[in-house]
């Protein structure tokens, strides 16, 4: 199979310094020395002893692979995930344990999730049977993909054990992946069953605790630690890049893409602005959207529950031939062989 003909993913992310001593703790737990894979990630030991480690995706991805193959353990991700408890998440932290419900803790973590990672986003499903908090990979994060999504999502299902101690508010946890041989482990940290092959990655959550008053709420911490992680989310916002800003509101929009008019519009410029800014990144707008329905086709053809019909009406195609032309540049191969070949 060709190699894609997608740009690697090289944008720049800020990751707590502190989720990577606890992965460097419990390898080393495990009888494994963590300067090697450190290094085949190319970071030094004086870059943890700093708040946060800048590092590009292509990086980061380097770095969780080159510790699962390093300590020959696929679970790597719920191992770390069970260590991240609340005092983990800095000032979102702060704004979480004073939430009145989980439901304004869940709009904070749809707000604020970036101030601790930038590789996912994450949306809330409201429903009056089965609320969902769904999270997608905010880049191509490879084969880091669920180890990073395992990571995340059992950290969430700690913050939410934290406010609402026995409530069981995550009563079911579903992946896009295909099964691992792990799902035991899975299901025994998540503490509800783990299904796989799923239409999204997301915590079903139990719809009679989303309003439940909590016991820590403080409406004054609350929107004190609110201003904290707004002013920080302001800060990454102004390092972000033009072109990883439009990358990640578009990874997270449902069908049709917007258009370069409606794109500036949302970003408050002008189109010549938008246009005349990102020709100074070395890219333009249409070029951004290719590369994010070649990203989004990519993580959609895992899923087999979702026809390639459908597939195509989500990137906003028109038809599914156009849809299968562009894959076709995109990777040299059609869909439907491209699904054949990544089944399990």
């Amino acid at each position: 199979m060709p190699a894609s003909t997608a740009p690697p993913d090289t944008r720049d992310i800020q990751v707590p310094a502190l989720y990577l001593r606890t992965l460097i703790e419990l390898t080393q737990e495990m009888g494994y020395e963590s300067r090697p894979w450190l290094q085949a990630a190319g970071i030094e030991q004086e870059q943890l002893t700093q708040p946060t480690v800048s590092l590009s995706t292509k990086r980061y991805v380097a770095l969780v692979r080159a510790a699962v193959m390093h300590t020959k353990e696929p679970a790597l991700g719920l191992l770390v995930g069970r260590r991240l408890r609340m005092n983990t998440h800095g000032t979102l932290a702060f704004a979480l344990m004073n939430s009145a419900s989980l439901r304004q803790a869940i709009a904070l973590l749809e707000r604020f999730l970036p101030v601790r990672t930038n590789l996912l986003t994450v949306c809330f499903a409201d429903s009056a049977t089965m609320p969902q908090l769904q999270f997608a990979p905010a880049a191509d994060l490879d084969v880091a993909e669920l180890l990073i999504l395992e990571t995340v999502m059992l950290a969430v299902r700690n913050v939410f054990d934290y406010l609402a101690p026995g409530a069981q508010a995550v009563q079911a946890v579903e992946f896009t992946a295909p099964v691992t041989p792990y799902q035991g482990l899975a299901q025994e940290l998540f503490a509800c069953p783990v299904r796989y092959g799923a239409v999204c990655n997301a915590l079903c959550l139990n719809p009679q605790t989303m309003d439940m008053p909590l016991s820590t709420a403080d409406a004054q911490a609350l929107e004190n630690a609110a201003a904290l992680c707004q002013a920080e989310l302001d800060k990454i916002t102004r390092q972000e890049s033009l072109t990883a800003r439009i990358q990640r509101s578009l990874l997270v929009t449902s069908g049709a893409l917007p258009s370069l008019q409606t794109g500036a519009r949302m970003l408050h410029m002008a189109p010549r602005t938008l246009h005349r800014r990102l020709e100074a990144e070395g890219t333009s707008y249409r070029a951004i959207v290719d590369q994010v329905r070649h990203s989004l086709a990519l993580q959609h053809l895992k899923n087999n529950h979702i026809s390639l019909q459908e597939i195509a009406f989500r990137l906003g195609y028109t038809d599914q031939a156009n849809f299968r032309r562009a894959f076709k540049r995109w990777e040299g191969v059609a869909p439907q062989t491209m699904r054949n070949q990544t089944k399990p």
